[in-house]
């Protein structure tokens, strides 16, 4: 398994609706670096345990926070 990982940076900017103005926040990742971290078998190398530690994270918030989108 392969994982690639950003740090997508924040920065907020203005939208307008109508006369008014409403700041925002966003993330910004189409111009981040991404690292790539494989699974290679190894429990002792990097990769393998930040693969570990992502599918783990994932679980954490797939299984208690996420919902089902209406179709």
């Amino acid at each position: 398994m392969d994982v690639f990982f950003g740090f997508y940076p924040v920065r907020e900017h203005e939208i307008r609706d109508g006369d008014d103005r409403l700041a925002t926040y966003d993330s910004l990742g189409k111009d981040s670096e991404l690292f790539h971290y494989t699974d290679d078998g190894d429990p002792e190398s990097p990769g393998t345990q930040f693969v570990a530690q992502a599918r783990l994270w994932f679980d954490s918030v797939w299984d208690t926070i996420a919902t089902k989108a209406d179709a």
